[in-house]
């Protein structure tokens, strides 16, 4: 009788040799991958990574999982078991952090899995780009969606984002957002304007650009132009302070200013910074109470779903893993009270 195939130790990866793997039906290449990654994920952590010491120790760190990933841990069979185990670390990790235990929160995990899949699709796809039979392929398909072809801005050339912007318009009859195309046509757009504006060498602060929309500009100028264009948005920046009018009397005057417009909340940062701090304290007891409250739920259901108590009645602890979802992220069920409860 042949063995069972053994469960992995980790997420396998979905086969990705060329960028024919990915162009197989109509749509962005990347989403397709990055969403079939995504299930293979969730269905890897039910089968094992919930048990696993890594996995368990990283959404420890990241306080659970994003919204949308833990609803699809929450839809899956067995789900109520599973993650009453798993809250139980999860919550004990966010009762420690309420009482001091500051450290920044890690992304979390099934993003950070889906991440690494697209990336590693969008490389594989714009590599393939260079050959004739997989532009008209693609060509065919629609080309990428908005957001991932935003993210090729930054690695690509001017000409290779071109190409791909021309394909997603020439896509525009197919059940694509419209306010998503215009919104990129017009990107594009402003973009080159302002490309050209920089070349007659005249600031201006009205053509200041915004970090993110900066860093595009870059990456449609190219590594020659970079630095031109970076030193003359910062004329650009200077010509937008100018334009503003700036009180008498220093960084004092600047304050009394600020707070006769705007109230006692806007007016002096010490005090502004005291009453959140304060608040935060209040809003920090009461988060702790409520974690006690839900890991001793969590523990008696854990302890109710063993052999020894499993004749034991159940009450609103059988519930508690979906209330410590609720707690740890309020969008995972989109602000409203956990189902169930």
């Amino acid at each position: 009788m042949p063995a069972a195939t053994p469960v992995p130790r980790g997420p396998s990866v979905l086969t990705l040799y060329t960028a024919a793997d990915l162009l197989t039906g109509p749509g962005c290449p990347v989403c397709r991958y990055a969403g079939e990654a995504a299930d293979r994920y969730l269905a890897w952590f039910a089968l094992e990574g919930h048990a696993d010491v890594v996995t368990i120790t990283r959404l420890c760190s990241s306080l659970g999982m994003c919204p949308r990933h833990t609803r699809g841990l929450m839809r899956q069979p067995g789900a109520a078991s599973r993650l009453t185990a798993v809250y139980q670390y999860v919550m004990r990790a966010a009762r420690d952090r309420l009482s001091g235990h500051a450290a920044r929160l890690a992304i979390c995990p099934g993003c950070g899995h889906d991440d690494g899949a697209a990336d590693r699709a969008l490389d594989t796809l714009l590599e393939g780009l260079a050959a004739d039979s997989v532009r008209d392929r693609c060509r065919e398909l629609g080309g990428l969606c908005v957001p991932h072809l935003r993210t090729a801005s930054a690695r690509e050339t001017h000409r290779t984002l071109a190409w791909l912007s021309q394909t997603m318009t020439a896509a525009a009859d197919s059940p694509a957002c419209v306010v998503c195309l215009a919104a990129v046509r017009s990107e594009d757009d402003w973009l080159t304007r302002i490309l050209r504006a920089s070349d007659r060498g005249q600031p201006d602060g009205r053509l200041l650009l915004c970090g993110g929309h900066l860093g595009d500009a870059v990456a449609l100028a190219g590594r020659r132009d970079a630095p031109s264009l970076l030193a003359w948005q910062a004329g650009c920046l200077g010509a937008g302070l100018a334009r503003h009018h700036v009180p008498a009397g220093g960084p004092a005057g600047w304050l009394r200013t600020r707070r006769r417009r705007g109230g006692a909340r806007d007016g002096c940062l010490v005090c502004q910074a005291s009453e959140d701090a304060a608040q935060r304290a209040v809003d920090g007891l009461r988060a702790s109470l409520r974690a006690d409250m839900l890991i001793a739920e969590l523990d008696e259901e854990f302890s109710k779903n063993t052999w020894a108590h499993r004749q034991e009645a159940r009450g609103p602890e059988k519930n508690a893993w979906r209330r410590a979802a609720a707690f740890l992220d309020g969008a995972v069920f989109c602000g409203c009270p956990p189902r169930g409860t």
